[in-house]
């Protein structure tokens, strides 16, 4: 009895292991698939994406705008950095003087870009205070370019030339900063910090 059970039950294991042999593998066949690759491939289009970030803080809004997000990678650029005084009173706050657009009213920094409006200036080292009035904006328009001038060219001649290390393709992450004082131009008191993050995407 035991033999004429055990009879079907060899034969569909049999039915199965052959079905199994037979049957189509899941992954991928490498006689006739491409092998699996984890590069990305280069952008040829950029996203229509601009960049826009901002943040508040007791009435003053610190915001920067740049036409994209995405850049070629070697393709100068051009941002806005603005801070804004919405509150019923006048806020103090510190500037370089004696050196015009050197861009210390709003500090903005993308590691590896150089702002080619201030590169290789002399910079002076003596502060003064600066009011911006109930209701005002103060505005900076910044030049850079995704790399480092050589020999601290910053001119068309230094982008006709190729003259400059251009940062490679890949995602960057600038900062924005204004600091301004609780009291007068006389008696600033307490320093306080507004500040933002913003991406730049290199393709």
């Amino acid at each position: 009895m035991k033999k004429i059970l055990s009879m079907p039950i060899a034969a569909l294991l049999c039915i199965a292991l052959l079905g199994a042999c037979g049957a189509a593998p899941n992954g991928p066949n490498p006689s006739t698939d491409p092998p699996p690759t984890t590069s990305r491939p280069a952008m040829t289009t950029r996203p229509d994406l601009a960049l826009q970030r901002e943040v508040e803080k007791g009435g003053l809004v610190l915001r920067v705008d740049a036409e994209y997000m995405y850049l070629f990678a070697g393709e100068p650029f051009v941002l806005t950095a603005s801070v804004t005084n919405t509150t019923d009173q006048d806020i103090t706050y510190c500037v370089g003087s004696g050196t015009p657009n050197v861009h210390m009213e709003i500090s903005v920094n993308i590691p590896g870009f150089a702002d080619v409006d201030v590169y290789g200036k002399m910079f002076n080292e003596m502060n003064m205070f600066a009011t911006l009035k109930a209701g005002e904006a103060f505005t900076e328009t910044i030049h850079f370019w995704p790399g480092t001038p050589r020999n601290s060219r910053v001119d068309d001649q230094a982008l006709q030339d190729k003259d400059i290390d251009w940062l490679p393709a890949g995602e960057y992450e600038g900062t924005a900063k204004f600091f301004y004082c609780t009291g007068t131009p006389d008696d600033p008191g307490e320093t306080k910090r507004l500040e933002l993050e913003f991406p730049i995407i290199l393709i």
